[in-house]
């Protein structure tokens, strides 16, 4: 019986990869209100978006490959990820309220509840990485200089 306890455990685990896109998505998108951010906040919101958002899915096949992209959607963010296996690789951010009409309306009818809700994240991209991304970004000139903070 411990067995099948621990075999469920392993298998409610998913690897969660974030792109240096995605990460410069999320900044460009953030509130205007956000005094701070840091890493740890930008992994944060992706994977609570992940785990509490709405859930679509969509497969494509090329031959004998199948690849398929999952939306997660919240009312702020809508993450888009694709997956692999037991790994997430999230893709890009945008604000929700910036998608297509037909888009909410699929979220709205044909939408369900995150498969992952109960999940585990294992995030492989390390905070600091995803911080040297944020502090590239700000240099590169994108007037964030006071609200990202780095080495938290």
């Amino acid at each position: 019986m411990v067995f099948g306890e621990v075999e469920v455990a392993m298998s409610n685990k998913i690897k969660v990869i974030i792109t240096r896109h995605a990460v410069e998505r999320l900044l460009e998108r953030r509130p205007a209100w956000y005094q701070k951010i840091f890493g740890g906040i930008a992994v944060d919101t992706i994977v609570n978006v992940i785990r509490s958002g709405r859930y679509l899915e969509r497969k494509e096949r090329r031959g004998d490959d199948e690849k398929v992209n999952q939306r997660f959607s919240t009312s702020k963010y809508t993450v888009f990820c694709t997956k692999e296996n037991d790994t997430l690789i999230v893709t890009t951010m945008m604000n929700t309220k910036e998608m297509t009409e037909e888009y909410r309306k699929a979220l709205k009818f044909s939408s369900e509840e995150s498969p992952y809700k109960e999940a585990t994240f294992i995030v492989s991209n390390p905070v600091t990485q995803i911080e040297r991304w944020m502090k590239e970004w700000v240099q590169k000139g994108k007037g964030m200089e006071k609200q990202v903070v780095l080495g938290r």
